[in-house]
């Protein structure tokens, strides 16, 4: 199949779409297009105020303050477009729907939830679409939910790319620009569901491989993808290339670059993606192509705070019925370990720090026999080290107190407690059960 080369798709996250100066920047962008599919995610923190709102209203709360909040946030937003009359006008009709959705009685929580969740990427929409319109930069903003379609209405689910497909390429026509909501579809059924969290992003690259296009265009806030968090690893550096299946293990092992799906059908299809930044259009930034296997590989650094460590002491020799229990246990819980090993009398794992299944979690492995004692510490840290050398391996253990690691030729995984001790003393700073 010949590649598109009359329509470009672009994706424009809330951490940019969080000021009116932010949206004339990306204003700039859209304008040198004629042809474009524009996926725009809610604005700033709109996601985190709609689910404090569905929190409140499925627990019968107040919910005029968050709501109000909500409200401030875009309205400021509008009148500092200056373009604002007919903009604001739109959106407090919209808004009208949302207080009309929280004063249904509530049913399970995820169909509350997507049909709430929504109305953050609804009101971006529409006031990009209605701002650029008044720029006179025509447009036509589309509902997304009508053109991707999901197995089912559960949170983060799969889409169905054979009724998918068809849909966007029959509606999405080289010769407009399309203002779209990342995020949000609907399910088989016509009722409402999401692709996740930081979805968007995978909402850019489902319509990217639907039409076929070379190249999908995230725009952030950063010159593109480092090979370290530059605020955290002064050394680090940013990437020019790098491979789709370096990006899925990144994503894997934590790094927030994108959406862990978004690489999936772009990586199939031959899609280049391209991580650029809003203030510097012209720069390069960061390609993620399919590459040689042979090429050099960067040094990659993976940093993740504020996880748990669990240890559990044995009575005996660690058996393989114990592991399968432990492991039934997490599956239930509904938990991934970061990392999970053990030695002949000790087995330990890292967790993401969840309060709501922290303690029935230790309830449950309490109840396993064999098991003699389980030592929690909280608050620790995780460096990961991709492509590493001795040299930076050794780097690190001088830098920070790591208290455990685990390696292999590619990988090295250590852990760095929240405290300055000594390995020696590590034992004092954990909390027994």
């Amino acid at each position: 199949m010949l590649k598109n080369n009359k329509i470009t798709v672009y994706k424009f996250g809330g951490g940019i779409l969080n000021s009116a100066k932010n949206i004339k920047k990306c204003t700039k962008i859209i304008q040198t297009q004629n042809s474009a599919v524009i996926v725009v995610s809610a604005m700033g923190k709109t996601t985190n105020m709609l689910e404090i709102l569905v929190e409140k209203y499925r627990n019968r709360q107040d919910t005029t303050e968050i709501l109000q909040k909500i409200k401030n946030f875009h309205i400021k937003i509008i009148d500092e477009l200056e373009q604002n009359q007919i903009i604001k006008q739109d959106f407090l009709k919209l808004f009208i729907k949302l207080n009309k959705e929280i004063k249904k009685a509530p049913t399970t929580y995820i169909k509350d939830y997507n049909r709430i969740i929504a109305y953050g990427e609804l009101f971006s929409s529409q006031i990009i679409s209605k701002y650029l319109s008044a720029v006179g930069i025509e447009n036509i903003w589309i509902d997304i939910r009508e053109l991707i379609i999901t197995e089912n209405d559960e949170n983060e689910a799969d889409v169905n790319t054979s009724l998918s497909f068809p849909r966007i390429k029959n509606k999405l026509q080289p010769g407009h620009i399309y203002i779209t909501q990342g995020f949000i579809a609907q399910d088989k059924t016509g009722n409402p569901s999401n692709l996740g969290r930081e979805g968007s992003d995978y909402t850019a690259a489902i319509i990217a491989r639907a039409l076929n296009v070379k190249e999908l265009t995230i725009w952030k806030d950063v010159n593109g993808i480092y090979n370290a968090d530059p605020k955290k690893f002064p050394e680090a550096h940013q990437i020019s290339h790098i491979d789709y299946k370096e990006l899925l293990q990144m994503g894997f092992l934590g790094a927030k670059i994108i959406h862990y799906k978004t690489a999936i059908p772009l990586q199939k299809a031959n899609i280049a993606l391209k991580i650029k930044p809003v203030d510097n259009p012209m720069a390069h930034g960061t390609t993620v192509m399919n590459l040689p296997q042979k090429i050099k590989k960067d040094l990659l650094i993976i940093s993740r705070e504020n996880l748990i460590l669990l240890e559990l002491n044995t009575e005996k020799n660690v058996e393989i019925n114990t592991l399968q229990k432990i492991f039934n246990i997490l599956k239930i819980n509904n938990i991934t370990p970061i990392i999970f090993d053990y030695s002949a009398w000790e087995i330990f794992f890292i967790i993401e720090n969840k309060h709501f299944w922290k303690q029935k979690l230790l309830n449950d492995l309490k109840n396993i026999n064999n098991i003699d004692k389980i030592y929690t510490m909280e608050n620790i840290n995780l460096i990961i080290l991709r492509h590493y050398t001795q040299n930076d391996f050794d780097r690190i253990i001088k830098t920070y107190n790591v208290i455990k690691y685990k390696c292999n030729p590619e990988e090295a995984f250590l852990i760095i407690s929240p405290e300055k001790t000594n390995q020696n003393e590590n034992k004092q700073n954990y909390n027994s059960i």
